[in-house]
């Protein structure tokens, strides 16, 4: 969730990391003064960096746990070569253990990170502590899931990361805004009129490593055989739906990632509440405010079915 100023600085209130068997998890967290609490689980190959706008925005108003997935940024991996959305999501509960411990809490995650908030809110719900639970950009698995080795995905992955960082950045991540929104015209830090893809694709590159978890491509192709082997059970399902926890679902209609159907379908079985907007998979840049206030607004939504 990029949010709509690039030169955007955020320093969250608290830092740490929690060391498990074999590696470690980097975290931060914000609003530290506020009593509702709300995790994010960050996308495929993107560091918890992507959400610090949307953290801070959020932040005003709640507390704020963002985390890095094993492996990624500042966190360390295990040995394991393979990894699953559950695995993240039991990740993310010790965590939470850990900085939250026994308090219910609020669950987010756009993309690959809605396949991990999914399992996340499974985990809290017996506990009873999920409050609610925002899922954008996200479906409950592709069908059919493929099983293929580990080694295709190695195959994939030299493909989609091929050439320079400039161009993974423009492929993956610039090329997946909303049509339009990279040629509108910003001003840059100098005060002159850019278009704002250009913007975007400086401020990237400048600290590549701290957005991305690009330059380990077997950790990429583990991620890459997560997000298509996921898949959200029929028991997990209604478990989610029969919780009635307020569920809420942002569906971007323009979205060449994951099909709006499967955005749609998700809704409907889970009995959610769905936000449509005429975006794409990287839609956050342009419809940011809308995000946020919908995230605020469900939160409250939570508070007052308490």
């Amino acid at each position: 969730m990029l949010g709509l100023n690039p030169y955007h600085k955020s320093l969250p209130e608290n830092t740490g990391f929690l060391s498990l068997p074999g590696y470690k998890l980097y975290y931060e967290l914000r609003g530290l003064q506020h009593q509702q609490k709300l995790v994010i689980m960050s996308p495929l190959a993107l560091t918890c960096k992507f959400h610090a706008q949307y953290a801070d925005r959020v932040a005003e108003h709640h507390s704020v746990l963002t985390l890095d997935h094993r492996g990624v940024g500042k966190s360390t991996a295990p040995r394991q070569k393979q990894m699953s959305s559950r695995q993240l999501a039991s990740d993310a509960l010790h965590v939470l253990d850990h900085v939250w411990p026994g308090e219910c809490v609020h669950v987010a995650g756009p993309s690959m990170g809605g396949f991990v908030a999914q399992h996340l809110a499974c985990l809290l719900l017996p506990q009873h502590r999920l409050l609610s639970l925002y899922l954008m950009v996200t479906s409950l698995g592709f069908q059919p899931r493929l099983k293929l080795p580990l080694f295709a995905f190695d195959a994939a992955t030299s493909f989609i990361l091929r050439g320079s960082r400039r161009d993974m950045v423009q492929r993956l991540f610039i090329d997946n805004f909303t049509p339009g929104v990279a040629e509108q015209l910003s001003k840059d830090e100098k005060g002159q009129e850019r278009k704002l893809g250009e913007i975007w694709m400086d401020v990237l590159l400048e600290d590549f490593d701290g957005w991305f978890a690009l330059a380990n491509k077997r950790l990429f192709a583990a991620q890459l055989q997560l997000c298509l082997k996921h898949k959200t059970t029929k028991d997990m399902q209604k478990q989610l739906r029969d919780s009635c926890v307020p569920i809420a679902i942002y569906v971007a209609l323009q979205d060449k990632t994951i099909p709006t159907r499967n955005q749609l379908k998700m809704a409907k079985r889970l009995g959610a509440h769905a936000h449509e907007a005429k975006t794409a998979h990287m839609c956050v840049i342009e419809d940011f405010n809308a995000l946020t206030s919908a995230q605020i607004a469900l939160i409250a939504s939570a508070v007052n079915h308490l």
